[in-house]
């Protein structure tokens, strides 16, 4: 008897759809595009038999139905050397050849590693025969006799329908392929998980963070017990998506929130400091837009937090020091805007430095033009001035003051910063 697999495979119409691949489900957006479902695409069949004028019967019905290109062998011999140098999107073969048969002819072709689309077409109706067929690799099996029009109609529907699944397969298998490459060589450690919480992918940088080989990790649940960052907990950052609501532990924080996606750092303790690992989750669809899981791509951050700490640290140092500096200290962009000023300079001026910041340093002098002209000739020769005699209109007076500048440059001496400092008087050592 034929189970209800082998009589729905022999008795419907091979369908282009498949089931989704991993691909599909982890990457919905990358779709398989099958350009020879366009019916101006031909396709070429190899159509073998041993009797001369069905073949050329056959031949002619099948190409008068439409975008099939028919190469007609009498022989599974001949039609082995003609496979060797030529390809094709369907074979049809009879059963009943001398030499060698259809199923013969069937399974040299699978042990050869070749998966064209092979349909027996044959006067054998018996159902062991079409259960051997199928134990053979065949793809398709229709019943010589009846209605020649309806007959060749139905091969021709079938020769179709059979290439142009065995071209969406080869599809997703290239793409399968391309997302198993960029997946696996991603440079941060990534895995996916379904909604109840078990691995689905598991890349190779995720191998080196954990230790855990992909082929152990995939299929395992709860992925917190893999990871060594995740050890003291029961809940990954993912399961911020999966489980809304859920409670995790201190230790992480929250990064950023939005439907869909959690970025999320998790620190945890190492033998000699501590170490931050930012988690990035976003939701895994299928390919009807449905919920099935999340996806996290893990990277350690510890450096990169660690420099910006000290950044940080080396900043307010400065800060600290133009601050405490007990004269006026003011940093001018190339086109003489102030960029930066202390405390001093906004006692000195009368303004805060809000008032003070993105203003043209010539509108506080009294003579604009000369510290303009003093500035670009310190800009353009000698990168510094000293003790130059202005005159600055402050909030409530005029004053005197006496300008030490200089220029700082970037290695190819393009002029980044101009640094000034404005003393209210001359030392007495430099009057006498």
């Amino acid at each position: 008897m034929l189970s209800p697999a082998q009589s729905d495979l022999f008795n419907h119409e091979i369908s282009s759809e498949t089931r989704p691949a991993l691909s599909s489900v982890l990457f919905p957006h990358l779709s398989v595009d099958v350009k020879e479902s366009s019916p101006d695409y031909i396709n070429r069949v190899l159509l073998v038999d041993d009797e001369p004028s069905l073949l050329e019967i056959s031949s002619l019905f099948i190409e008068k139905k439409g975008n099939i290109s028919v190469v007609s062998s009498e022989c599974a011999e001949d039609a082995l050397d003609i496979l060797s140098s030529e390809s094709f999107d369907a074979i049809v073969s009879d059963y009943d050849m001398p030499c060698i048969n259809g199923f013969e002819f069937l399974s040299v072709l699978r042990k050869m590693g070749n998966n064209i689309p092979f349909i027996l077409f044959t006067g054998r109706g018996r159902e062991e025969v079409v259960i051997e067929a199928l134990n053979r690799g065949a793809s398709y099996y229709i019943r010589k006799g009846g209605t020649p029009t309806v007959q060749f109609t139905e091969l021709a529907h079938i020769i179709q329908q059979a290439a142009l699944k065995r071209r969406y397969e080869d599809r997703i298998r290239e793409s399968e392929k391309l997302i198993y490459s960029i997946f696996h060589h991603l440079p941060d450690a990534a895995y996916a998980f379904d909604t109840n919480g078990r691995v689905l992918a598991w890349n190779h940088e995720m191998e080196g963070l954990t230790g855990i080989a992909a082929d152990k990790a995939i299929g395992k649940k709860n992925p917190a017990h893999l990871i060594p960052f995740y050890a003291s907990s029961d809940v990954v950052v993912g399961d911020i998506l999966i489980q809304p609501g859920i409670s995790y532990p201190d230790c992480w924080t929250i990064l950023k929130e939005r439907e869909g996606m959690v970025v999320a750092e998790v620190t945890c303790e190492r033998q000699t400091m501590p170490v931050t690992f930012r988690v990035t989750s976003t939701h895994v669809y299928d390919p009807d837009g449905k919920i099935i899981g999340a996806i996290e791509s893990v990277r350690d951050v510890t450096l990169e937090k660690k420099m910006h700490q000290d950044l940080e640290e080396v900043n307010l140092y400065h800060r600290i020091l133009i601050e405490s500096h007990i004269d006026p200290l003011v940093t001018l962009s190339p086109d003489l805007t102030i960029c930066d000023v202390n405390a001093a300079t906004e006692n000195l001026f009368g303004y805060s430095r809000v008032d003070l910041l993105g203003t043209d340093i010539a509108r506080w002098f009294l003579e604009p033009e000369k510290i303009r002209n003093v500035c670009t000739d310190m800009m353009s020769k000698t990168g510094y001035v000293t003790g130059h005699p202005f005159t600055i209109t402050c909030r409530d007076r005029e004053q005197e003051i006496f300008l030490y500048a200089t220029s700082y440059r970037d290695p190819e001496g393009r002029v980044m910063k101009v640094f000034a400092e404005f003393h209210e008087s001359v030392p007495s050592v430099l009057n006498s």
